[in-house]
Parts: structure tokens; sequence; C-alpha cells
């Protein structure tokens, strides 16, 4: 195990540059790994290393006077895998407060003098008196300490700490709470879109992007945009993309996520941490994905008509409308369909992936009644007064689906009842079965 040592009175000296903001001076360093691992603390912490206050106290503290979130365990565990994972990690910088008597050292004496900057640039200087504790980055400062227990931990690789004055006072703990509040709640997130078209490492989005990119693919964005580039899943109507593309990139990501737990065998909560560097052959990959996508143009009529026509506007036209249209042509339709196929692969052949084997539930997947307005859809995923897609709906599509298909996954009773009951008939039946057959 790895360890590191804190040693009672020592200097902390840090590289810094010192700015102001908002009234708010601030100081942005560069700290290791095995210095925020030993001195930046939690915000209870930090209250709790406070001997003024009593025990009662301690256990009492009021939802005012909490300055960040609870750790979250599995957002924990993603950050300790990507610094033990990735060789090219990289942190965005941690907010820290600061409270006690830091010292400031600017540059002196220098020989070309810097002007305003002068005192701006130098060096921060800590005792071991300072209290440090996150404002902003608690979880990437829980996975550090973590991170550097292990015995091949990179202890001395740096990241960015921006410092900011914190005083133990309701005036104290107002501003630093209004800093965390501001930090989180005007600072723009990235979209799950632009994670997908920007991300090295989710293979599930380096394969989408192949998908999109390829010269002439069924999911081709070179020369129309078949795949919309939605920030959303849906697809908007008054979108002007939306009348070529048969989905969205965000749907199709999704589907391929889904492929890929099955293909690689990985655990569905797993996927999402699943990298491209897990000693994996993308180009393997890529084409068993994309042979499953060929099986499914080949046995699905509203698919290949799409992916062999020129006139692609007329196909989508035809498939997605405001009377209904075809499931496949609604992001979560294609998902479910997807998933259908490969829950009914590990249910009825086993948990290996094999192209031919899948065939043959692509091919009794395409017997099913997939139009919006045809039972079972209608009134579970489509609402025919309102023409609108009723999203709730489709775990239990699926799940009909799949018992028409021969699961048994789910009680035959169990599931008429709730059919009988979105559909507010008590006496309706669940579909017929069809005539099926599963190679093993």
């Amino acid at each position: 195990m790895q360890t590191t040592t804190r040693n009672d009175g020592c200097k902390l000296i840090l590289p810094a540059i010192r700015g102001i903001m908002g009234g708010r001076d601030y100081f942005t360093a560069s700290m290791k790994f095995k210095d925020i691992a030993e001195r930046i603390e939690y915000a209870d912490e930090y209250i709790k290393f406070n001997s003024l206050i009593s025990d009662e106290l301690k256990k009492s503290i009021k939802p005012s006077e909490e300055l960040q979130r609870d750790i979250m365990p599995k957002k924990l565990e993603k950050i300790v895998e990507f610094l033990d994972t990735y060789k090219e990690k990289f942190f965005s910088a941690i907010v820290v407060g600061l409270s006690g008597n830091p010292k400031w050292q600017a540059f002196q004496n220098l020989e070309q003098p810097l002007g305003e900057y002068e005192k701006k640039v130098g060096f921060l200087i800590l005792s071991d008196t300072e209290k440090m504790y996150a404002i902003d980055g608690q979880h990437r400062v829980s996975g550090i300490k973590e991170y550097v227990k292990k015995q091949d931990a990179d202890i001395n690789d740096t990241v960015s700490v921006i410092f900011v004055g914190h005083e133990r006072t309701d005036s104290g703990n107002k501003a630093s709470r209004r800093l965390f509040t501001n930090l989180n709640h005007y600072a723009t997130k990235i979209s799950t879109r632009d994670i997908i078209y920007l991300s090295e490492d989710d293979i599930a989005a380096v394969i989408t992007r192949e998908f999109i990119e390829e010269e002439k693919g069924q999911f081709s964005n070179v020369d129309i945009e078949k795949i919309a580039k939605t920030k959303t899943a849906n697809l908007p109507p008054k979108l002007d993309d939306a009348k070529y593309s048969i989905t969205s990139v965000i749907a199709l990501h999704r589907a391929v996520k889904i492929l890929l737990v099955l293909i690689l065998q990985v655990n569905g909560n797993k996927i999402d941490r699943y990298m491209v560097n897990n000693d994996v052959d993308i180009k393997k990959v890529f084409k068993q994905v994309k042979g499953f996508f060929d099986l499914l143009k080949n046995n699905l009529d509203p698919l290949s008509e799409y992916v062999d026509t020129k006139d692609v506007e007329d196909v989508v036209s035809k498939y997605r409308n405001k009377n209904g249209g075809h499931l496949l042509y609604r992001p979560a339709g294609f998902n479910i369909i997807i998933k259908i196929c490969c829950e009914l692969y590990k249910e009825k052949i086993g948990p290996v992936y094999n192209e031919n084997k899948m065939k043959t539930v692509i091919i009794n997947v395409s017997k099913l009644p997939l139009q919006l307005t045809d039972a079972p859809a209608t009134s579970v995923v489509w609402n025919p007064t309102k023409k609108t897609i009723i999203g709730k709906g489709f775990p239990l599509l699926k799940n009909i689906y799949k018992y028409m298909l021969g699961s048994a996954s789910k009680n035959e009773k169990e599931l008429r009842e709730q059919y009988q009951k979105t559909l507010d008939d008590p006496n309706i039946d669940l579909p017929e079965k069809l005539e099926v057959k599963y190679e093993h």
C-alpha cells in the first residue's frame, strides 16, 4: 500500500497566481495528489476538527450549515477507476476553502519587470495550521484519497487547486455556500450528445461515431443527416433534420450500449465504465455491432427501405408521422427493439454472442406487429386520441412483445393484469403468441 506522511509544522509551498473576482481574493495553485490526500478535508470534517463545538452540536449540524453534498459511492468508484486506468488522466480545478493564516510571497527583483502582474505571481506558503476543505470537487478529492492508497499510485501527479478564503462564521458559511451554488448552478454541463462526439474512451461513443462517419453506412451522416444531432434522445417534430433522420445520436448510442452488454458480456451497470483500452479489439467489436444492424436491416422492411432509398424524406414521413408510424422510427421504440433482441438472445440462446444465432432472434422479432396504431402498441405507447407517444408504456410493451415471442421472463397473469389496467379494459387478453424458433 502506498502511504504518505503528514509532518506537523511543515510548510507546503505552492507555486500560484493571485486573482480577484467578485470582491473575493483567490489563488490558483498546482498541488500534488499526496498533499491533497493529506491536507484537504470535507466541510463536515472541518466542523468535527473544531474543538470549540460540542459533540452534541457536531451531530446536529443544520442544513444551513452544510457546505457540500454527500459522497456518492458509485461516483467515487468511477473516479478511482479513472485515475487507476487512464494514462492520459486529467482533472479540472478543485475549489478549496482555506482558513487560517497562509502567507503569500510574490516574486521580487525580477530581471524583467511585470508591471501590474508583479504582485500576482508567486508562492502560497501554508503551515500545518490552516484548514482546507473542498467546496467544489469533493468527489475528486475523495477519489484521490482512495487512489493514493494503491501501491502503484502516481502520488506526485498534480492537479490545479483554486483556494478561496473561508471564515467559520455565519456570513462565511453563507459566502461559501453561495460560491458552491454558483459553481454548480451556473456552470454549463457538457451534454450527452457532445460527450458522444468527443469521448475517446467510451467504447459505445467511439462505435457510434464510426457509424455516423462511415462513408457508405446505413447510419452514415456523410451525405445526409440520417442520425439527428439533437441534444436530446427524442426527435422534435419541428426539427428540420428529423425529416431525414431515422433516430437521434443519443438513441443510437444507447442502442450500441445495449448491444455491447451482450457482445462483451459486461454487466449492464458497468458498460458506462467499459473503456476503449480495456484490452478490446475495437475493430472486431465494431464489425459485430455493424453485423447486428445489417441483420436488422435485412429482416425489417422499414429499415431496409430507409437504407436502400435515395428519397429518405418520403420514407421517414411514411414511418414517422402525426398518425403514428413504425416503432423503429421513434427513438424509444428503436431502443426497445434492440433490447428485445438482446434479452431474448440471452434467455433463449445463451450469454455468448453469435451472429448466425442472433439472426433467428431478429427473424422472430420481425414477425411482431410494430406499427404504433396496432395492438399491443396502441394505448400502451401511443395515444390514439392525442396522437402522442406515451413514454411510460415502453417497459410494458417490451414485456408483451417478449411474451409473444415465447419469453417466460414475466408472469403471464401479472402481465395480463398490467395490460388490462393500462387499457382500462378488464376483459382484454394478451395478444396471441407467435410461432417462433431459436437456434441453440
